[in-house]
């Protein structure tokens, strides 16, 4: 590649930066999730403590993901002492660097308009912004998968690297099912392209191929480690929930609407980057039209064909209603709209130019809106947790006590686990003020973060807050209300994002100032 080629590169990678960091201070999101994972991950290298089993699977079924993204992350966080902020600066470098794969592949394909075309619109992606500031083990997803096609490609093209694509493949496929267990679908994708690249995969050494085969098995190893030490439970789990149709959606929900919609939404996020359902759809259906044909004559269409509905393996799988799960797969949909508008550009210019501008500055729009608002609804259960809007809660307690000892009760998500307040005050209201409140709940065995707990009255300056409403149960908020109104009144009430904090003062004149 030319100098030229590769500073056009650089360009479009440092478009991809500016993009994802559009209203960084804002669009920081910290829940429950990351709290939890801040904490777990740190503790591998401060506390030895080994881990086999990663996060829960949403839907609350026995299933767990994979440790791996807590050994990835961990070391980000102790790097930059607990930072939430830069740890979230750090994935979205990561998915900014994406630019290259894309154009990789898509050069590789297809022509090195089309992959240039393609990390445009990778760069500008509403979707891939998404992923970028969520920092939770789906959006690793992306540059794994990318990692699979990336393998596949070498043997398209029957590159002198192609030795290395059994590793990138089932390596890729591997990662990918370590961040989150429904990617293990990827397999079947990895299966279906060496299916189509058979003839050319001949030239591979069985070495190489068992390499690829020892990588994945390696990255899995703490799967089966925890099937041997209890019996296989996971696996028969996942067997009954298969054979019984598992999915985390409405009993009444059809999977094949789902799938259809939140493949639809893939070219919404990606390409149209408006709510018009009907373009949307007329969209998709052409592409889909175009691109199947296409692969009926060509390798590199049945590559992307495969990547564009690999979707489809994921159906089988069950019916999963998180966004995340086509984690990934809105990247072929942006290489296909690249090589359709390449070869519409080659007819008429200005048509050509049109639809790109059009997908361009559609996205950018989608997340001029969106970003300082941080994480969409569907990716998480209780939007609107920005690290910004907590940090400002912190800071308005300290501020009005002045110095004194207060008392805190949060009404969040979950209800009364102190995890993602005990993160930020010991990382960022201890640091700044020099010493911690009281958490009146109390802590909870089995989820990380402590908080001092009351033990000997109560303090004046006591504070109720509440948390983003959506997820959150009405009736939760009345019931911590209830329990502080016989001692305490309100004195001051402040919404800060989508929180509320409730200064109050102690009815009881016997209490005290003390800090813990």
């Amino acid at each position: 590649m030319t100098k030229k080629k590769w500073w056009i590169l650089v360009f479009i990678f440092v478009l991809a930066l500016m993009v994802r960091f559009y209203a960084f201070r804002e669009s920081i999101y910290f829940g429950f999730d990351q709290a939890r994972d801040a904490y777990l991950s740190q503790e591998i290298y401060l506390k030895h403590d080994i881990k086999l089993i990663g996060p829960p699977v949403s839907g609350d079924v026995g299933l767990f993901h994979g440790p791996l993204f807590w050994y990835l992350v961990g070391p980000v966080y102790l790097i930059f002492k607990g930072d939430p902020a830069m740890v979230s600066a750090v994935f979205r470098v990561l998915n900014a660097l994406g630019v290259f794969l894309v154009f990789g592949i898509g050069s590789s394909l297809f022509t090195p308009f089309a992959g240039y075309l393609a990390a445009v619109f990778y760069a500008v992606s509403f979707e891939e912004s998404q992923y970028a500031m969520y920092v939770g083990n789906p959006s690793l997803g992306v540059l794994s998968i990318l990692l699979i096609f990336s393998g596949a490609t070498l043997i398209y093209k029957k590159s002198k690297y192609a030795k290395w694509s059994p590793i990138l493949m089932l390596g890729g496929a591997a990662l990918s099912t370590q961040m989150n267990l429904m990617f293990v679908y990827t397999f079947f994708m990895v299966a279906a392209l060496l299916l189509v690249l058979r003839k050319q995969t001949s030239t591979i050494s069985k070495k190489m191929w068992f390499a690829g085969v020892g990588v994945a098995g390696a990255i899995l190893s703490s799967f089966l480690l925890v099937e041997l030490k209890y019996g296989f439970r996971s696996f028969k789990l996942a067997y009954s929930l298969f054979t019984k149709g598992y999915g985390v959606m409405d009993s009444h929900a059809s999977k094949y609407i789902l799938f259809i919609s939140k493949f639809l939404r893939m070219f919404r996020d990606n390409i149209i980057g408006v709510d018009a359902y009907i373009l949307v759809g007329l969209v998709a259906i052409f592409v889909s039209i175009w691109l199947l044909y296409h692969a009926q004559k060509k390798v590199s269409f049945r590559i992307l064909a495969i990547w564009v509905f690999g979707w489809v393996f994921l159906m089988f799988l069950g019916g999963h209603t998180a966004y995340y799960t086509n984690a990934g797969l809105g990247v072929a949909v942006i290489i296909a709209l690249a090589v359709l508008i390449e070869r519409i550009g080659s007819q008429n210019k200005w048509l050509g130019i049109f639809f790109a501008t059009f997908i361009v500055f559609g996205n950018l729009n989608l997340i001029r809106f969106q970003s300082p608002n941080s994480l969409i609804q569907e990716i998480i259960t209780q939007p609107m947790m920005r690290l910004s809007d907590e940090y400002k809660m912190i800071d308005k307690m300290y501020e009005v006590v002045g110095g004194r000892g207060f008392t805190v009760r949060i009404t969040g998500v979950p209800y009364s686990i102190p995890t993602v307040w005990a993160y930020l005050f010991h990382f960022y209201g201890l640091k700044k003020y020099g010493y911690l409140p009281y958490w009146e709940t109390g802590n909870i065995l089995g989820f990380p973060g402590e908080m001092p707990v009351p033990t000997n009255g109560t303090t004046c300056f006591r504070f109720l807050g509440r948390e983003p409403m959506r997820g959150l149960p009405q009736v939760l908020v009345d019931y911590d209300e209830g329990r502080e109104r016989p001692f305490s009144t309100v004195v001051n009430m402040d919404s800060i994002g989508e929180f509320t904090l409730e200064t109050r003062w102690v009815v009881n004149l016997r209490c005290h100032n003390r800090r813990p």
